[in-house]
């Protein structure tokens, strides 16, 4: 009777004698395995635990063409980063900063940055739409890592 390589199971040809003993034998080396892999997998998943602080967010919104442009997400947000679907323009955010800037293909402007607990708000001092990612009907893309949930 032949074995397979990893774990020594049986592989029967159609002239050997099957026995009971061999499937017995067979499976207490599968349900040994297999605890193994559980044991692992238990033991990556606690470790996975103190991985990062973060967790990825994305969505969209749509410009609205005046005032702030405000983001709200489901945790903390420790950076944002925004840009247009079809408009060049982009802008990141880190957490807690002032100030950021915005880039729209050509040019840069500073942009003024507000923090809440769940949600950052930007304004341009000149009121410029583009640079504040709120032209009207105009999608833009919010990537963001936010605080892991408690």
């Amino acid at each position: 009777m032949n074995q397979t390589a990893n774990y020594g199971l049986s592989q029967w040809e159609n002239t050997d004698r099957i026995l009971m003993e061999d499937f017995n034998t067979d499976n207490s080396k599968i349900d040994a395995a297999l605890a193994g892999l559980d044991t692992r997998a238990a033991a990556l998943k606690a470790a996975a635990g103190g991985f990062g602080n973060c967790q990825i967010y994305c969505d969209t919104y749509t410009g609205t063409g005046s005032g702030a442009t405000s983001v709200t997400f489901p945790q903390k947000p420790l950076f944002v980063f925004i840009t247009g679907t079809t408009e060049r323009v982009s802008m990141a955010l880190a957490r807690d900063a002032a100030t950021a800037f915005s880039y729209n293909g050509n040019y840069s402007l500073n942009v003024d940055v507000s923090w809440t607990e769940n949600g950052v708000t930007v304004t341009q001092p000149d009121n410029n739409m583009s640079y504040q990612c709120n032209l009207i009907g105009k999608t833009y893309l919010v990537l963001a890592l936010v605080a892991m949930e408690a």
